[in-house]
């Protein structure tokens, strides 16, 4: 909770209120949670970051990155690197910006993308083009364009797959209600005859509503079908 009210407080811009929940977690060790844990002390050294107090963000960001390692946690490790890079560029310490962001580079490469990794491609362009290599900073721009490109690609088919299953999962439970009203309007009828007459008319009405069922659930399928021949994705 105390993770969630810094980053309440740090969403409301206030920082001092972050930092001291922050902070509360922090002093309690990475053994209660050491997610949690490494969680503030990553959010600490952002807020420091926005802050521009440089010593005391990479205090925690390089803390935060050598915790995240040792832990595996590597998309966290990612993100850490991101921040780093940042520090780095706004100190004007290029060299060392590049430095980490190759290091997030080959993360990503290894598979670990977070849904903003590919912002390090356009952060690695821009300072390759205020060190005048634009070659190099162009190429760059061209991953971070391939990875923004992939990125939303991916978003779509997440859309489109989602608006699939709700389509499905409305289906489903139309025909949920449907054999509850049917079983109840015919559980009304068959009181009024016998036991005799109500076993042959449930039998031809379980004949006619399998048949009507299969039929309305082919074309639903077909629908669906043609829902994905056309979709973009």
């Amino acid at each position: 909770m105390k993770n969630k009210l810094g980053a309440a407080y740090g969403e409301l811009g206030n920082h001092k209120a972050a930092l001291e929940n922050y902070k509360y977690v922090i002093d309690r060790g990475p053994d209660v949670s050491p997610e949690t844990y490494a969680l503030c002390m990553e959010n600490t050294g952002g807020i420091y970051l926005e802050q521009k107090e440089y010593s005391k963000a990479l205090e925690y960001l390089l803390a935060t990155y050598d915790f995240d390692s040792d832990k595996q946690y590597n998309q966290k490790a990612l993100r850490t690197l991101g921040k780093i890079g940042q520090t780095y560029f706004e100190l004007s310490d290029y060299g060392q910006a590049l430095n980490y962001y190759q290091k997030a580079i080959e993360l990503i490469e290894q598979g670990n993308q977070t849904p903003t990794s590919y912002e390090i491609f356009r952060e690695v362009s821009k300072v390759y083009s205020i060190l005048g290599e634009y070659e190099t900073a162009l190429e760059y721009g061209r991953q971070y364009s391939e990875h923004l490109e992939q990125f939303i690609a991916q978003q779509k088919e997440i859309e489109e797959l989602d608006k699939k299953y709700n389509i499905q999962l409305l289906t489903d439970r139309y025909f949920d209600l449907l054999a509850a009203n049917t079983e109840k309007r015919e559980t009304e009828r068959m009181a009024k005859f016998g036991i005799a007459g109500s076993s042959v008319f449930f039998l031809g009405l379980l004949l006619i509503v399998l048949y009507r069922n299969h039929r309305v659930k082919r074309e639903i399928e077909n629908q669906l079908k043609s829902i994905e021949l056309l979709s973009e994705v």
